[in-house]
């Protein structure tokens, strides 16, 4: 069937409030075959596991492992593409 990409809100180690919940939020996604991909200007950008810690809160696309890079980046405006689930962590 049929699975949206999902937009999510997620929160680094540097947060005050459920530090580190991009971890949780990467693993419960991925059971599903979901993979975590970083958008900038419209290029999918490798994610460091350093760099995401390092972090208090950033929004990460999670696509069907079925897509791949190359889908995610035709998207120029993920926040309102049709299909696209939004979720805050």
């Amino acid at each position: 069937g049929w699975r949206p990409d999902i937009w999510c809100e997620v929160r680094g180690d540097r947060s005050g409030r459920n530090g580190g919940s991009y971890r949780s939020v990467r693993e419960l996604l991925a059971a599903f075959g979901y993979v975590a991909r970083e958008l900038k200007g419209g290029r999918d950008l490798a994610l460091e596991e350093g760099d995401l810690a390092q972090r208090a809160v950033f929004d990460l696309l999670f696509t069907p492992s079925a897509h791949g890079p190359t889908n995610a980046t035709r998207r120029s405006n993920v926040n309102s593409a049709p299909g696209v689930a939004r979720c805050k962590v």
